[in-house]
């Protein structure tokens, strides 16, 4: 079973458990049956080998946007029809989508240059190809983000390698992105965070912000949610951020966590309502 599909597999099992989030299951069970049937390798990884410990040692992802390897043609064509499912599937945003199609299909956007500020987290050209295309920086990132993610995904499961051991980091050892879910595995309590871009896992300590480092016990606190005793969520008073965790001591081990990150929104509408927000990187 690939990626996309032990997704599939999992979105069939939230709907029949938790049907009062059918219509959000349905649009991801939608976007995933798409990427599912992919044949074509958009973008490519070629991460540059050398000093490779050192980099890591030093807080420096594998991968940066030097790397990145776009064919022009088939990106377009792969995000012409990821804008089209997401206009059919979703319910916002459908005009802004097909306004980003016609600008695709006239060569408007510049899809290289994008794709590195995503990998690179730099948000100007993402302002500035919004504005050229005329359709908000939020659903371009968006629709620029899920590609990424599929195109890492995809990278990681034919083959890219990333070590993890020595990491300490709270931010991704594979392509610096941030954490979505963190989960408890073990019998000793200790965590493992999950790339919300390319879904690497890496320990962390449990008694640590993963955004801003704080370690202090006395700012460090969690809450869970009422009848929900397999998620929690852990919060930092230090910079005010929070992280979804799931206990995966008392429910089925090697869940795909972008999936369990959608299947958690209310933890985002609770944490958000107590003024928590998701972090920022870490200073290295």
């Amino acid at each position: 079973m690939n990626f996309t599909q032990q997704r599939l597999q999992r979105l069939q099992t939230l709907q029949k458990q938790r049907p009062q989030f059918s219509e959000i299951f349905s649009f991801y069970l939608a976007l995933y049956t798409f990427l599912d049937a992919q044949t074509d390798a958009f973008l490519t990884m070629h991460p540059q080998m050398a000093n490779r410990e050192m980099k890591q040692k030093e807080g420096f992802p594998l991968l940066t946007s030097a790397d990145l390897r776009v064919d022009r043609q088939k990106t377009d064509d792969f995000l012409r029809r990821l804008a089209e499912i997401l206009e059919t599937n979703g319910h916002q945003g459908k005009e802004e989508l097909a306004h980003l199609r016609e600008v695709i299909d006239q060569g408007r956007l510049s899809t290289e240059t994008l794709f590195r500020a995503c990998l690179d987290r730099d948000r100007r050209p993402l302002e500035e190809g919004a504005n050229a295309a005329e359709v908000s920086p939020a659903l371009l990132e968006y629709v620029l983000d899920t590609a990424l993610s599929y195109a890492l995904l995809r990278a990681r499961e034919e083959g890219l390698e990333v070590s993890t051991e020595n990491w300490n980091r709270g931010y991704c050892p594979c392509c610096g992105g941030l954490p979505s879910m963190g989960e408890i595995f073990n019998q000793d309590g200790m965590r493992r965070l999950h790339c919300a871009t390319c879904s690497t896992a890496w320990n962390f300590p449990r008694l640590r912000c993963a955004y801003c480092g704080n370690a202090d016990p006395e700012s460090l606190e969690y809450f869970t949610a009422e009848g929900d005793d397999n998620h929690r969520v852990d919060v930092c008073r230090k910079c005010s951020c929070y992280l979804k965790v799931i206990d995966n001591r008392t429910v089925v081990a090697d869940l795909p966590m972008d999936i369990e990150d959608v299947s958690t929104l209310h933890l985002d509408l609770l944490a958000q309502k107590e003024g928590f927000t998701r972090g920022k990187k870490e200073q290295s």
